[in-house]
């Protein structure tokens, strides 16, 4: 592990926003008296709350964001390879993926796209992994598509704007908003 620069001030207040995700769900479980949800439930919250300390770690490890990238490839990979297999060989109407849920499988596809289409178009990795991480923000978006997801759609034109917004050029990005 090597020792990090202080949180900045986006980081600081995701972390916090999460914190206070987890501790008004257990509020809100406490004050309407729902404790059977409650414990039904807090394996689901728990994972806001545990994001914390895993970020922490992952930030400190050398080379994270290398890591980030490089593990979102493989999960572009696999989803989309698993959307195939499902439509195709199980001939299910819509892929649900790992969650049962096509809703999360498109909305985690989204945010594949993302990260990678920003590896690829930052080229920090190296030539190589620039041009894998392109190719696994296209099997992402095409993951997108087969979910058949509304929220999926939303999520990936939403994403794609806001990146669009930031890594563009001002010129550039107008037009991409506007198209």
């Amino acid at each position: 592990l090597r020792r990090h620069p202080p949180l900045n001030r986006e980081e600081r207040t995701l972390l916090w926003i999460l914190v206070l995700w987890f501790l008004s769900f257990l509020a809100s479980e406490v004050v309407n008296g729902a404790w059977e949800q409650l414990v039904r439930e807090l394996g689901i919250e728990l994972r806001f709350l545990f994001f914390v300390p895993l970020y922490l770690l992952v930030r400190a490890l050398p080379d994270a964001r290398r890591a980030l990238v490089l593990g979102c490839l493989v999960g572009a990979i696999g989803n989309f390879s698993r959307a195939v297999y499902e439509l195709a060989v199980l001939g299910q109407p819509v892929v649900i993926g790992a969650y049962d849920n096509q809703i999360y499988f498109g909305d985690l596809n989204a945010l594949y796209a993302v990260i990678l289409l920003d590896a690829a178009w930052s080229r920090s990795y190296g030539r190589s992994v620039s041009w894998a991480a392109l190719v696994g923000a296209l099997l992402s978006i095409a993951a997108v598509v087969m979910a058949g997801s509304r929220n999926g759609y939303l999520a990936i034109v939403l994403l794609l704007s806001i990146w669009g917004a930031l890594r563009l050029p001002l010129r550039r990005a107008m037009i991409w908003a506007v198209t």
